[in-house]
């Protein structure tokens, strides 16, 4: 869900930086709470200053999909200031979040003022095309389980903790319906992978927690 790449406000310069710092305001959003709503039209930016926001969209058969995860210093609703179109997705607190939150049309003058905000908003929209993309390959081509075991270790990569016997514990406030969404798959399919994992002592599972006991064997049993 989350790609490799220099986050929007750690590619700006120090110029366009700090004429960001002076714009808009800064909230503290508690867990679960709504930052922007889908269908809205996109009259404020956010940039993410602390804290891991979760994105989520519904289909016409009501089924929620997470379809990504966004980090310290990336943006959240831009897409929607920049082309006037009601927003796709639901932004929402996956963790206590500090977030910077602009008026849309402020955001446009100065990325259209800055060059360096300008091409900092160019390479996060292709590296969400490029990661799109991605999916709907691994979408197309892989089952259930793949899907499943590349998500959790790019969790681990991404949001994970080291123990000391090299398992990687994530934490993060995940439910079994919200690891369904990332891959696209019913919640019954993702239960029977984790069981399936656990009996193989590749993972075990808590409450919103899931911990790869051996992530190494996990890549080399899908060839990942």
């Amino acid at each position: 869900m989350t790609g490799i790449r220099a986050p929007f406000l750690h590619a700006l310069g120090p110029e366009a930086r700090s004429e960001l710092d002076r714009m808009g305001i800064r909230r503290t959003f508690a867990v679960g709470s709504m930052i922007l709503a889908e269908g809205e039209l996109g009259g404020r930016v956010g940039i993410v200053r602390d804290g891991l926001v979760k994105l989520t969209a519904t289909q016409a058969d009501g089924y929620r999909t997470v379809l990504a995860l966004r980090g310290d210093g990336e943006l959240l609703g831009e897409m929607s200031a920049l082309d006037g179109r009601p927003r796709t997705a639901d932004a929402q607190a996956l963790v206590q979040c500090s977030v910077q939150l602009v008026h849309g049309d402020d955001f446009v003058r100065f990325v259209e003022s800055q060059p360096t905000a300008s091409s900092a908003v160019i390479r996060t929209l292709v590296a969400r095309l490029r990661e799109s993309d991605s999916h709907r390959v691994q979408f197309g081509s892989d089952g259930v389980p793949r899907r499943l075991a590349r998500q959790l270790l790019q969790l681990a990569d991404t949001h994970g903790q080291v123990g000391a016997n090299r398992s990687i514990d994530i934490s993060l406030p995940f439910t079994q319906d919200d690891l369904a969404g990332t891959v696209s798959a019913s919640r019954d399919a993702v239960a029977r992978a984790l069981k399936e994992w656990r009996s193989q002592g590749l993972v075990t599972t808590g409450r919103r927690r899931v911990t790869l006991v051996d992530p190494a064997a996990l890549s080399r049993l899908h060839s990942l």
